[in-house]
């Protein structure tokens, strides 16, 4: 398009890393507030610090920021300041030549394409400096930046009215879909056999979070909050520390039927990504003995 400049990510933005951290240092009170990924998409779990920093290891109110590892894309910051982890960057913008919403949408654009480049199934997206500072764009006038951005704006506005009605419809179609559920369990089928859980599928109970403890590697993990009918949100993914002797018990592979216990009891979905991935003692394993076994049946009935 005319006035339109193709240029490298490098050209108008500069990428900085925040801080890394070993457990000791994360304290459960402090002077500032650390953002880890974790953190990125959620209020949850915070570590504080009383470490003095450079200014630039700090993030405040209007800063553009990106997760590069686990949860993954952009955000615009509105926490207040907080130190920032190494696996965020903060950016530092040519504001002569970029619009810092024009960016953020581009940024929330590309990382799809980013997503799609590294594999479907793939949970642990990550992005290195050199290789996302090297990533081009098509940038427009500083004006039409602010133009497209406006109307971009009120399209999000329509979309996020057109969700607010869908929420509305999913609670009656859940309402049928609770009917539909007994209408079948009630009545058995010619064959039917009716087996406990023990018999057809190995059951466990993930770790319960003790802020107490900070041995292990820090690990990605499922909440309940995370398992939702039928299917994940991975958007906000927060770590623990997990043992090795814990992996058995604690993640889930490929098949593994994950149900809610608290907060959600009885949603539940099945983890059909190839990377295992851990969970939290609120989210039963349900790992079944036969493969025969129909998976989705057993979810249903089970829920009920």
């Amino acid at each position: 398009m005319k006035g339109w400049e193709l240029v490298h990510l490098k050209d108008v933005c500069k990428l900085i890393n925040g801080r890394a951290y070993n457990q000791a240092e994360l304290l459960h009170e402090g002077k500032y507030p650390v953002l880890r990924v974790g953190n990125f998409f959620s209020n949850r779990s915070w570590y504080y610090s009383d470490l003095e920093l450079d200014e630039n290891k700090y993030c405040d109110d209007g800063d553009l920021l990106y997760a590069w590892s686990a949860s993954f894309g952009p955000r615009i910051w509105q926490g207040g300041k907080v130190i920032y982890h190494y696996h965020i960057w903060k950016t530092d913008l040519d504001l002569d030549r970029v619009y810092k919403r024009f960016l953020y949408y581009w940024f929330e654009w590309d990382t799809k394409r980013i997503k799609s480049e590294q594999g479907v199934g793939t949970t642990m997206i990550h992005v290195t400096k050199g290789a996302m500072e090297d990533r081009s764009l098509y940038l427009p006038p500083l004006l039409e930046q602010k133009q497209i951005v406006s109307i971009v704006d009120q399209a999000f506005e329509g979309i996020d009215r057109a969700i607010a009605n869908t929420k509305k419809n999913l609670t009656n179609a859940r309402e049928l879909f609770e009917s539909y559920l007994n209408a079948i369990f009630t009545q058995k089928g010619d064959g039917w056999v009716e087996k406990t859980v023990g018999e057809v599928a190995d059951h466990s109970l993930g770790k319960m979070l003790d802020k107490r403890k900070n041995t292990g590697v820090l690990k990605p993990y499922l909440r309940n909050l995370n398992v939702r009918w039928f299917e994940f949100d991975l958007s906000d993914l927060l770590e623990m520390p997990f043992e090795e002797s814990e992996r058995k018990k604690c993640t889930a592979i490929k098949g593994d039927v994950l149900i809610c216990e608290g907060g959600y009891p009885g949603r539940a979905a099945i983890w059909q990504k190839d990377e295992p991935i851990y969970f939290q003692k609120a989210i039963h394993r349900v790992r079944f003995k036969n493969a025969a076994h129909s998976k989705w049946g057993c979810v249903a009935k089970i829920v009920r």
